[in-house]
Formats: C-alpha cells, structure tokens, sequence
C-alpha cells in the first residue's frame, strides 16, 4: 500500500479529524500538487532535509 492508498483509506474508515506531514524521497512534482489538494495533510518535506526546510517553507 501506498502512502496514498493509505490515505485514501483513512479518509474513508475515519470520522476523525487529522493532520498529516509528509516526508519523502518523491521528488515528482505531481505529489507535491496531490498533497496541496488534500485537506489533512499540512506539509510536505523532500528528503534529505536542512533545517532551512523545518522554517516554514515546507507547508503547502
């Protein structure tokens, strides 16, 4: 399963409110415009990472 998959599946099995960060070696810019278009994730981080990424310009 992927993450994907696997967020798909929680979106459906849960009334729950959730908030997601993903970190990833995805470098296609096709899951960063994904991730902009789901509700529950709150960021997204490529590896590997500086800690320039963790000041706030990794949120989408």
């Amino acid at each position: 399963m992927s993450g994907w998959e696997f967020l798909e599946n929680m979106k459906k099995n849960s009334d729950s409110i959730y908030e997601v960060h993903v970190v990833t070696i995805s470098i296609n810019p096709e899951d960063k415009l994904r991730a902009r278009k789901h509700n529950s994730i709150s960021s997204f981080t490529e590896k590997p990472f500086t800690s320039k990424k963790f000041k706030g310009d990794n949120f989408i």
